[in-house]
């Protein structure tokens, strides 16, 4: 999490002040001009030549501020990865099971709520498996082929 939406910028300043209330809270009157320039230009506030260079409103660069922002935006963005390889692991079985009501396999579980495709999904994934296919090597007429037949599975099962 680089920070990169108002959501990520907003949770990076709630807990970067929420340290600050601990470690600098004189800090906290001028954290929303600190973390304002932080998000603008990182690199030079964090580099910032001397440490007696100011901002451009005054800000004295001896400030914790800047660093407490960066060490929050690395700390975030690995609990973001773990936090997604959780999620991951604990949907996998949900998207299986998805995926297997795409083709109407069943598996033993109520399978009315199964999900359809639209014409445009099925299209993205005719496109995805004929690439597929032409990128371990068969002709493009095999590809086509067999990228035919995964759609008609997906769109029209068997019911045998």
């Amino acid at each position: 999490m680089a920070a990169d939406t108002a959501e990520e910028r907003q949770l990076t300043m709630d807990v970067a002040s929420a340290v600050l209330r601990r470690e600098a809270p004189e800090e906290l009157e001028v954290f929303d001009e600190v973390a304002a320039e932080y998000f603008r230009d990182e690199v030079r506030l964090l580099r910032g030549g001397s440490r007696d260079e100011t901002l451009g409103f005054g800000v004295d660069l001896a400030l914790v501020a800047p660093y407490v922002l960066a060490v929050v935006t690395s700390v975030l963005t690995h609990l973001e990865a773990m936090v997604a390889d959780s999620v991951q692991e604990a949907t996998r079985p949900v998207l299986v099971r998805m995926v297997r009501g795409l083709f109407r396999i069943s598996d033993g579980e109520d399978d009315s709520a199964a999900p359809t495709m639209s014409r445009k999904q099925a299209e993205v994934v005719r496109k995805v498996a004929r690439d597929r296919g032409e990128e371990l090597g068969i002709s493009q007429p095999q590809a086509d082929s067999l990228a035919d037949a995964i759609v008609a599975e997906l769109v029209f099962p068997r019911t045998d």
